[in-house]
């Protein structure tokens, strides 16, 4: 039953008979905006603690957010794979496959999400021992990196739900 229900919610998307530069235009739009996601947050982190009046504050957001950055990014290919695979199977018309592809790759996001949240102190001590800050600043580095890496089971899924939409061509 869940087969057939999911099979006639699938095959009720339309595709262009003709696909245009404008059609891939539109659809790379949403790609556009959530590639700036990641980096926007740091971003803006960094320009609100720019403002206040110790030069400190804003040493460890830019330190700690390009390290969030590089880790989180570090699994683009979430993104990618489940693209390909999804375009795959949609181009087969095997939708259990897409919905299988989706569900391992989201799965396999959240453990490695919960990996990276439970090796806050390696990166911390990584960290440490790199780029050699005042004990003041690594403090900042350690609160700011704490908070951030509660996120990490949530931004790896959310690179699997776009590569999922990117391969529906949605």
């Amino acid at each position: 039953r869940i087969k057939s229900n999911l099979m006639q919610t699938i095959s009720k998307i339309k595709y262009p008979a003709k696909i245009t530069k404008k059609y891939l235009f539109i659809l790379s739009i949403p790609i556009f905006f959530s590639n700036l996601a990641l980096p926007m947050v740091g971003l803006v982190d960094t320009a609100l603690v720019g403002h206040l009046e110790n030069s400190q504050f804003l040493a460890a957001t830019s330190v700690a957010t390009s390290i969030i950055t590089m880790i989180f990014w570090s699994f683009g290919f979430l993104r990618m794979g489940t693209t390909g695979l999804v375009s795959q199977s949609l181009g087969k018309g095997d939708y259990i496959e897409i919905v299988l592809t989706a569900f391992r790759n989201l799965t396999f996001a959240v453990f490695v999400g919960i990996i990276i949240l439970l090796s806050k102190y390696p990166i911390l001590n990584l960290i440490k021992y790199y780029f050699k800050t005042s004990e003041q600043t690594y403090f900042l580095i350690s609160e700011y990196i704490s908070v951030r890496l509660f996120s990490a089971p949530a931004e790896l899924s959310i690179y699997v739900i776009v590569g999922l939409f990117i391969g529906l061509q949605k």
